[in-house]
């Protein structure tokens, strides 16, 4: 798995800082129409400032989301909860790209797994 490592065991887990590997975030197996969700734990290392990371562009099919909506505002050592859904309309796999914007400038990714 991509990222640091997860303090929730099963639970992706990527630091918001530059120059991150893409965490890995794997949706398992599901049918044409059902929806599939999962989690990614993006944190904010501690002794910085605080940090705004937004959901950038998800693949077709693939949604991405903050509590607060679209954006979340991340205290220094704290961390937030992103929701992923992926609900595919064929068979077939998904490895599909998950950007988000850390504090307006700089990219974080993650990589979205899954197969129908």
């Amino acid at each position: 798995m991509g990222g640091t490592r997860s303090p929730t065991p099963g639970t992706p887990h990527m630091a918001l800082s530059n120059f991150q590997r893409p965490a890995f975030v794997d949706f398992g197996t599901t049918a044409p129409g059902v929806e599939a969700t999962a989690s990614l734990v993006l944190e904010c290392p501690p002794g910085g400032a605080a940090a705004t990371v937004e959901v950038g562009k998800c693949a077709k099919g693939v949604e991405a989301k903050f509590p607060e909506g679209a954006a979340a505002t991340v205290a220094p050592g704290a961390s937030v909860r992103c929701a992923l859904a992926w609900k595919p309309e064929a068979v077939g796999d998904l490895r599909a790209p998950v950007a988000f914007r850390l504090d307006g400038r700089h990219r974080l990714a993650a990589t979205a797994l899954g197969r129908c």
